[in-house]
């Protein structure tokens, strides 16, 4: 009993102890870390040193966390996240700036796929690199960032008073509780959760409203000038009507003409550097053939109508029993008098006879999506057995490998287990518009951190480093040979002519980046998920092949413009009626069903409507949309190649308002065609125009200017530099006895 003794005389001890005890277990890494520094220094220990000489010390630290947790029990992280430019879009800054005080998961990775749309969308000059640059660096801990922005407002002399702060925070609370709590109610609860005065709740609101104002004052220098506002409107309102005979070199290809093997090596040469479709003074065609970023996967998928086969279908009983529990979903309240519809209403309840149908299908649907579900579980832990051992932010790419399960063994367990086929195979090597083709990739989504990823954005954000940096929160980026998914998505089978869903788990194999082609001889394999192989082989890029279709299309020009300058003779011995008649009884073929490709079916005159000329920030934005979204290159593509026809229409009509019936002749190299032009009319913008559209013109042409901004402005490294941030380094104290001690012994 002389342990009990010794606990009633040393409690006093004995109670410090097991506090400080529960203290480190309830706070944990850095607030242990913070405790130990704040028993061995003091609030006065320094973190760090900012503007020459201002010192971030413990105390300081302590101050803006709870600053923090002041702004956060008014629900201004809500408002930073939630707050919108006067055009209704996100607002960048107040997001950025919510991101550095507030984020978490979740709220990254929201915060980072809307701003990876919105550049996709060219709403904003930024490439969805720049974005995925600006979350995969380190930020520093909120309670520093919040101190050093703080005072960087204060240094500019941006101030809110006590009396402005409180006056936009009652707006803000009122707007949103919509109303439904006072403001000064919420002021004091906040106080008193917090254990501070209400004043201090307005002075902390008053500092965050000082650094949006000067991030607004930084990137929305609102500089666009009345004449870019007028030009805006002018592009965006004058218009030009077209109409015109086309002829296109395809129509004239010469079967007969092979090019020779030095044509092919001197045309690629010429070319595999450039990017397709990338017009110039020296490429007029718009040649290239720079090959693009591709990936080749591995695939694992079932298909909704093979499970189906193996569920168990509803019986009456429980479809009885789902009509019941859920007998709300099929009642609605309908007017007593059909011509009063705010009258008196009734209850009408569908009889279980009507709905038997849709609850069959529901609780079948219901049946597979479990089953689907169970399945892929069992295979996602199948393949993950081995690479569940490892850490996948230290492992080599060999480790990884050597680890990743085999996706047809595990098919033939999962398919003796649930009697269910799994279709497993290798892509070829695909770029993201061959993605955007595939039937069953383009679908695919991943749930990482609670948000939903495109199987596209995951696999192309995949590294080919041995052992990659470490991954930022809110960023999902596979590694190679580990699994994606599960995954959902849909697929359309045209031999059973009926749409699925599938779930899938895929892995990145093999990753080459964008480059220059060893030869012209250059092919792979283009396949995606495929159900039927003979598909597969089918599905090869031939570089070859397109710089062959390239010097057939060129050298048939001259055959198409023979063929419009003829067809403008015609018009000048007649009309252009009479011109169309006698053109295609000489050429058009007889019977224009047994044509194929592009050849020549028959002459007609096209018209165009209500055709606009492109800035050249448009045109910048287009590129930088096929940067964002090579998906979606080809469409891009034709808008910039339209742009061009639309220059050369304008520069036929001139000064002129129309035209008339004219037949001006001219070729047209991006587009491989020549055009016979029949009639021009322009439609200009007006006063009424420029009145109506000149305050929102001028909002987004500011937006489209300045939105970028707030990712350089609140760049964590663009901060610490600003303020001349240094992170002070503590040294650990050197016990001198022991050292001395050591030495005496060595």
């Amino acid at each position: 009993m002389q342990w009990i003794k010794w606990i009633r005389k040393n409690r006093q001890t004995v109670m410090t102890v097991a506090v400080i005890v529960l203290m480190i277990a309830f706070v944990g890494g850095y607030g242990l870390e913070e405790l130990l520094m704040r028993l061995g220094h003091g609030g006065n220990q320094t973190i760090g040193t900012y503007s020459d000489g201002l010192k971030i010390t413990n105390l300081d630290m302590q101050n803006a966390r709870q600053e923090l947790e002041i702004l956060k029990a008014i629900m201004a992280d809500q408002l930073l996240f939630s707050k919108t430019t006067p055009m209704g879009s996100p607002d960048i800054n107040s997001q950025m700036l919510g991101y550095l005080l507030f984020s978490d998961s979740q709220v990254t990775g929201r915060l980072r796929l809307q701003l990876r749309q919105v550049a996709q969308s060219g709403r904003i000059p930024l490439t969805t690199a720049q974005v995925d640059d600006f979350f995969a660096q380190d930020t520093e801990r909120p309670e520093i960032m919040w101190t050093l922005l703080s005072s960087e407002a204060k240094q500019v002399g941006i101030v809110m008073s006590n009396e402005q702060a409180g006056e936009v925070l009652r707006q803000v609370i009122s707007q949103m509780t919509e109303n439904r709590v006072d403001a000064g109610t919420v002021l004091r609860s906040v106080a008193s959760q917090i254990k501070v005065e209400p004043a201090q709740v307005i002075t902390t609101f008053g500092k965050l409203l000082a650094i949006i104002k000067w991030s607004d004052m930084v990137c929305d220098n609102e500089s666009v000038t009345l004449a870019q506002t007028q030009s805006l409107i002018g592009r965006a309102m004058e218009r030009i009507d077209a109409e015109f005979a086309k002829f296109p070199a395809d129509w004239f290809i010469d079967a007969a003409f092979k090019p020779t093997d030095e044509q092919i090596k001197t045309q690629f040469e010429a070319f595999k550097t450039a990017q397709p479709g990338q017009v110039s003074d020296q490429n007029p065609f718009g040649f290239g053939y720079m090959l693009p970023h591709r990936v080749q996967m591995e695939y694992f998928v079932i298909l909704s109508e093979d499970v189906k086969k193996q569920t168990e279908k509803p019986t009456a009983e429980a479809m009885e029993n789902y009509y019941s529990t859920n007998i709300d979903r099929y009642r609605s309240q309908t007017p007593v008098d059909p011509n009063k519809p705010d009258g008196d209403k009734i209850t009408k309840t569908q009889t279980f006879a009507e709905v038997s149908a849709s609850i069959y299908q529901a609780l079948e649907n219901e049946r597979i999506e479990k089953l689907m579900q169970l399945i892929m579980k069992d295979a996602k832990d199948w393949l993950d057995e081995e690479t569940i051992k490892l850490d996948m932010e230290k492992a080599t790419l060999q480790q990884i490998q050597q680890a990743s399960g085999d996706y047809s063994q595990v098919a033939a367990k999962i398919t003796e287990k649930y009697k269910v086929p799994v279709s497993v195979g290798r892509t070829g090597l695909l770029s993201l518009s061959d993605f955007a083709s595939d039937d069953c990739l383009r679908g695919l989504q991943a749930v990482h951190s609670g948000l939903p990823v495109q199987l596209s954005d995951a696999a192309f954000s995949v590294s080919t480093e041995d052992v990659p940096q470490k991954s930022k929160i809110g960023v999902y980026v596979p590694r190679m040979w580990e699994n994606i998914g599960p995954m959902d998505g849909g697929y359309y089978s045209d031999k059973d002519a009926k749409y699925m869903n599938i779930k899938a788990v895929c892995r990145v194999i093999d990753v080459q980046k964008a480059a220059t082609a060893e030869s012209a001889d250059t092919q792979y394999n283009t396949a995606g998920v495929v159900f039927d192989k003979a598909q597969a082989d089918q599905k090869v890029f031939n570089l070859k092949q397109r710089v062959m279709d390239d010097l057939q299309k060129q050298n048939a020009m001259a055959a198409a413009g023979a063929k419009a300058e003829e067809f403008k003779q015609m018009i000048a011995t007649g009309d252009w009626d009479k011109a169309l008649d006698q053109y295609n009884a000489k050429y058009a073929p007889k019977d224009p069903n047994k044509i194929t490709g592009n050849a020549f079916r028959r002459l007609a005159v096209t018209p165009l409507q209500r055709q606009l000329l492109a800035s050249d920030s448009d045109i910048a934005r287009m590129r930088q949309m096929m940067e964002n979204n090579p998906a979606n290159a080809d469409y891009f593509q034709e808008l910039i190649t339209n742009n061009i026809l639309n220059i050369k229409l304008f520069a036929l009509l001139g000064d002129k308002a129309e035209t008339g019936v004219i037949s001006e002749t001219f070729e047209f190299k991006p587009g491989m065609s020549w055009y016979v032009t029949k009639n021009i009319k322009r439609q200009p913008a007006n006063k009424e125009d420029y009145i109506e559209r000149k305050g929102f013109a001028a909002l987004q042409a500011n937006f489209a200017d300045s939105a970028g901004l707030g990712l350089v402005h609140f760049n964590p490294q663009n901060i610490r530099t600003r303020m001349n941030y240094t992170q002070v380094v503590i040294e650990e104290p050197v016990d001198t006895q022991a050292d001395q001690t050591s030495k005496k012994q060595g």
